[in-house]
Parts: structure tokens; sequence; C-alpha cells
């Protein structure tokens, strides 16, 4: 029955979080900028309950950035974390990765490796913005969004003139990367097509010449993308497809003998690709407004290693089958809509915003690994309803609700139906009040996560590891409280010359309850197994400024400042009697961004900080991280070679300046453990970019 109900719901299409072109905001910008974030309809960014943080492609390409990572790394309230194999991790409001839900235009991201998405396998270039939210957002998007939601809205084909973009970057620390995009506008301007690709290949970095192995591994990546737009005057549709795959090369020590000087070299390769049919359409009934968005998508990962026996003398390699290799392969499916309901002005002759917002979500997973088993799988379906309600021109309140049906947890409906389970109820409620030039958000929000197939199913026993899931798990439920004040004024400095201040501050609270924990229930034989027993607690606050002149003459300098400072506190039960590790840590930046319209030359700064940091390991085991600075300075020009419709803009830069690679921490092992460093970076970087658009 539940099976049959899935496949159901899957063939409706699926909404898009943010799917248009005007649906994100960069919060930075203080003009009125329409904002569709968790709706069908745009709308004034100033109407959002939400506090949403958004990255436009711009500021992307100012950063020099290659991937997400390199992106976010530049982000106030985010930790970003390094794996020698397992790539780059996040935490946000001091949860971790597993906690928190990536998105790639509204669709889930598979193919977790230790709870976390790989974000450094998003290349930068398929990237038009990026949404933040922090806090749960269970209700909209289900299970693993208790930390917060991040949507990477891929770039796509739009009605215009054909144009063409290539991009070309090399550095110093032996990045060389290539990418390229075409759009073809077709029928009249009703429909596009857009092609994007690219090829970024990594030398690797050895940071200590002793041996073989390097710190950071050297990896290859290719990337292609298709993505076509048909739209007439009252429905759009929209076709997407992607393609990664990534190659990484992760060598041993040489073993030297009265023979030969051999190493073994492991080769990790890594597989994403996801398709994905979205549509909207808005129609009439009376003096109301029908808005929906649908689509239906497939994510598919697929993630396996090959050890071969390098002779180091003549170079020949051979196949070992020394050590246990495991090999992944993911499959969501997901199916979602929106449909909203709001008064037409027009008909009504009222300014009343009040509206009704009711949505499904439907989310299959496939997993095949030697370590999990054949075809495992897991499937989680939620309805829900959220309500815009505008009691005066000052006050807006947001509830919403979320009923959902998981197959593997949960209590059962009827005995008849054991595979169909009822999950907890999940509220939110979101404030929004203006007063003057302030806007206050308050929020109350529960979430939950759902155990994952590796926590249900996971068995790894040899001479050296004894780990199993549990399938009795049942999922975590979090609560959070937020609030945030944001502010906007400026000061005429001269007749046509202001200066615009908009400041942002906020404070939040999380509290995971059932907490999914690997614990050692057995110091004799070394058992680990996944239970319910954790708890978890983080907190913090932060400031956001952004300073910025608005002159109203082209030939004048544009002047941008933002600083900003974070605290974030989380601590976390590792085992029944209460034993409590954690970390409190401070973080800042201060971005500078110095441009001249006219020449279309640009000076950006962007520095960070972060402050110390205490993680734990399963078996509570702590670690401690000391404080660094990232600092990375860049320049651009804009140069009419090819015309002045055909611009060719020049990158110049240097990242990392003060050229951290690692940190040490006074650590102890684990069944993990990773010999008390963290990597930071490959370390400091002159690179040079060249992007020559076609139009």
């Amino acid at each position: 029955m539940l099976r049959g109900f899935a496949w159901l719901v899957f063939v409706l299409p699926l909404s898009v979080l943010g799917q248009s072109q005007d649906s994100l905001i960069e919060i930075e910008t203080i003009g009125e900028v329409s904002v569709a974030t968790c709706s069908t309809r745009p709308s004034p960014v100033s109407g959002a309950t939400q506090n949403i943080r958004i990255i436009q492609a711009k500021t992307i390409v100012e950063m020099g950035a290659q991937n997400l990572a390199d992106v976010l790394q530049n982000q106030s309230g985010i930790l970003i974390s390094q794996d020698a194999q397992l790539g780059t991790g996040i935490n946000l409001q001091g949860l971790s990765g597993q906690s928190i839900k990536i998105l790639v235009n509204g669709a889930p991201m598979g193919g977790r490796l230790n709870g976390n998405i790989d974000i450094s396998q998003i290349p930068a270039n398929q990237i038009e913005q990026i949404e933040i939210i922090e806090g749960p957002m269970s209700v909209l998007f289900g299970s693993d969004a208790i930390g917060g939601v991040i949507n990477i809205i891929t770039k796509k084909a739009f009605t215009g003139k054909s144009n063409a973009n290539v991009k070309s970057y090399v550095d110093g620390v032996n990045n060389t990367n290539f990418d390229a995009d075409m759009i073809f506008p077709a029928s009249q301007h009703r429909a596009g097509l857009q092609l994007n690709a690219g090829r970024h290949f990594f030398g690797g970095m050895d940071l200590d010449t002793s041996n073989r192995v390097y710190d950071w591994k050297p990896k290859t990546k290719v990337y292609g993308g298709l993505n076509y737009r048909f739209q007439n005057t009252k429905t759009q549709h929209l076709l997407r497809g992607n393609y990664f795959h990534e190659s990484m090369l992760d060598r041993s020590n040489a073993e030297y003998n009265l023979i030969s000087v051999t190493g073994y070299n492991n080769r990790f390769t890594t597989q994403r690709a996801d398709i994905a049919w979205q549509a909207q359409t808005r129609f009439t009934v009376g003096n109301k407004i029908v808005s929906a968005k649908f689509n239906n998508s497939w994510n598919g990962f697929n993630r396996y290693n090959v050890i071969t026996r390098r002779n180091l003398v003549t170079g020949d390699e051979t196949p070992s089958y020394i050590g246990e290799t495991d090999t992944t392969t993911n499959h969501i499916f997901n199916a979602r809509g929106f449909f909203e309901v709001y008064n037409n002005a027009q008909a009504s002759k009222t300014k009343n915003t009040n509206s009704m917002l009711w949505g499904y979500d439907a989310n299959r997973e496939y997993l095949n690994t030697a370590r999990i088993g054949t075809n495992r799988n897991i499937t989680d379906l939620g309805l829900f309803v959220q309500s815009d309600y505008k009691i005066n021109n000052s006050i807006l309140i947001q509830p919403s609700l979320r009923v959902n049906f998981n197959s593997r947890f949960g209590e059962a409906i009827l005995k008849e139906t054991p595979n169909l389970k009822f999950t907890p109820i999940i509220p939110s409620l979101q404030t929004k009040f203006i007063k003057g030039k302030s806007i206050w958000r308050a929020s109350y929000a529960k979430g939950y996560r759902a155990p994952t197939l590796k926590e249900l199913y996971f068995l790894f026993v040899d001479i050296n590891h004894n780990v199993r899931g549990n399938a009795t798990l049942q999922a975590e439920v979090a609560h959070n409280a937020t609030v945030s004040h944001r502010y906007r004024t400026y000061i005429n400095i001269a007749q046509q010359h202001r200066i615009n201040i908009e400041t942002q501050t906020k404070v939040f609270y999380n509290r995971v309850n059932q907490q999914i924990q690997l614990s050692l229930l057995d110091p004799s034989t070394q058992l680990y197994q996944y239970i319910n027993i954790g708890k978890l607690y983080s907190g913090g606050g932060g400031l956001d400024i952004n300073i910025s002149t608005w002159p109203q003459r082209s030939k004048q300098i544009l002047l941008t400042v933002n600083p900003g400072i974070d605290f974030i506190q989380s601590k976390s039960q590792i085992d029944a009697n209460a034993n409590w590790v954690g970390f409190s840590t401070i973080q800042g930046k201060f971005n500078v961004k110095l441009s001249k319209v006219r020449s279309g030359s640009s000076l950006q700064i962007f520095s960070r900080f972060n402050g110390h940091t205490q993680g734990f390991l399963a078996n509570g085991n702590t670690y401690e991280i000391l404080p660094y600075t990232l600092f990375d300075i860049n320049a651009s020009k804009e140069i009419k070679a090819l015309g002045k419709h055909n611009p060719v803009q020049l990158q110049l830069g240097c990242k990392n300046v003060f050229n951290v690679t690692q940190r040490v921490g006074a650590q102890t092992g684990g069944i993990h453990g990773s010999g008390g460093t963290l990597n930071i970076s490959p370390g400091r970087a002159i690179f040079a970019s060249l992007i020559i658009s076609m139009r």
C-alpha cells in the first residue's frame, strides 16, 4: 500500500523553492527585490517571515570561487570542515551536516558520506543563486532540515539574445579549471536552451614531502548540464539535467624490500546525476488567484574505489585486493507540489495579502552498499499547510503544520498496515513586525530528522572494526527559537550621493532530543552502534553590518564595507551518563568592495576569522583547534577588446594570503581518528581568471 501510494504521488510534479529568476535576493541589497521563498509567487523581501541569506552569481564571481565550499567559506555563522577522502562538510547554527538539507533547485541531494554532502562537488559556474535559511524547515522540507536549508539554484535558460561565456582559471596550488555555458533562445523568446560544461583539475598538495601521501588528494572533476525552458501566458515548464564525475587518487607510503619498491594507489570515483521537470501555472477563480508549482526529480549517486599495487621503479600497476572496498549506489526520487490561494487585489479592491498554501512532499530513497545491504529503501510522505495572516500593515503571522508518514519509524496507523507509520506532527510559527525602518522577526519551529539507511543497517565487522546500525532507531526531534532585527537607513552627504546602512542582528536556540550517536557499547569487543541516547543544545547570535555608497553618477566610485561577528555554542551528550562535550567559538568577517562602474574595474577583499573550536568523537574523546584567519584579495577589470557588447573580464588575486594550511589539535584516537589535525587549505594561491562573453 505504501509503495503504491508513493509512486502515485511521485507522478505528480514538484514545486521548487525559489525556482524563478526573481525569487531570490541579496541580503546586502538595500533596494526592494522580489522573493518567492517557500511560496508560489514573487513578493517583496520585506514580506518574508524567515531570515534568508542570498548569495548571487555576481558575488560568487567576485570571490573567485570555484565550488560551493569556496563560497560558503566566507559566510559568517558557517563552519567548513575538510576530510581527505569524504570531501567538504558544513556546520550551521552549531549543527553538523547530517542536520542540514542540501537542495539543488529544490530537490534533495543524495550521497551523504559520514552524514555530509560533499559541497565541494558543486561547481560555482553552475550556480545562479544560493539561498540559505537557518533553523528548522521540516514543515516544508521534511527530514534532515533541523539545522536549516541550503538551496542551490543552477543557471537556467532565459528569454533574450543568444550568448556564450567561457571562463578559464589557474592558480599556484595546482588548480587548472575551464568552464563554459551557452544560451539559445527560440520560439519568439518563449523558449530557451542552455548548455554548460567544465573540467576542473587539482594536482594535489603534499605538505610533508618525506613520503608519497598527499594531504590534499589529486582530483579531476568533469561536469555538464542542460536546461530547457518553455513558457506561455499562464504556464512555464523547465526541464533540467546535470551530470558530475570526480576521480580522486589516494596514495600510500612506499614499501621497500630486497626486490622492489612498491606503493598502493586507491582511486575513488564519484558520479552524480539529476533530472528534474518543473512546471508553474496560475489562474483566477472569482476574486481569488490560484498559483501552483510542481516538480518531479531523480537524483543519483555512485561512489566506488579501485585499489592497485604500483611498482615505483617501473611504474607498472596490478590489481590488489588488500583491504575491503565499499561501493555505494544511492537513488532519490522526489515529488513535490505547492498550491497557494490569495486575493486578487484588482477584483477585491483591497490590499489584503492574506493567503493559504497547501503542499505535498514524497521522497523515496534506495541505497546499495556492501556494508548496508542490497536495495535498502526508505519512503517519506508529507502533507503541509501554511497560512499568511496580515493583522495590519505592520504585523504578519505565519503558522504552518506538517503531518508525515514514514516506512521505517513512527507509530503504525493500523495493524493491517505496519509499513505506514505516523511520525511526530511538526508545527511552526513565524511572525514579522515592521516599525519605521526596522523589521522584527520571531519564530518557533519544530523539526525532525529520520534515521538514515546507514544508521539503520550499517554493518562493518573485521579485525579492526565492529560498527553496527540499529533498525529500532527513532527520529531526532528538534525545537528552535529565533529572534532577529533588521534596520535600514541612509545618510545624504551630497546632492547626488548618499550612504546606505543596513544592520542585521539575530539570536537563536536549538534543542535536539533523541540525538542519534555512534556510541561505544562494549569496550571489550570494540562494539560501536547507533543509538538514541543523546541530546544536543546549540545557541548563539550574530551581527551583520552593510555600509555602501550610492552615487547617482556612474563616474563615481562605489564602496561597500561588510563587517560581521557571530557567536556559536554547541554541546552534546555523548552517553547516557551525561558526559557532555562541545565547543564555543567566535567568527568574524570583514569584506570590502571598491568599484568604478564606468571603467568596469573593482577591488575585493574577503577576510574571515574562525575562533577556537572543540569537537568530539563517537567515543567521547575531544579535540581542540586553534583560531585562524583566512584572507583573500582580488581585482577585476572589464575590457572591451571584442567590442562593447562582448566584454572580457580579467581577474587577478591571491587566496589565503596568510598561507594557513593546517591546525593541529590535541586529539585522542577513535575508530576514525584523524591524527589531531584539521586541513584548512592547500596553501597560498595566486590565481588568474579570464571570462569571455559573446552576446
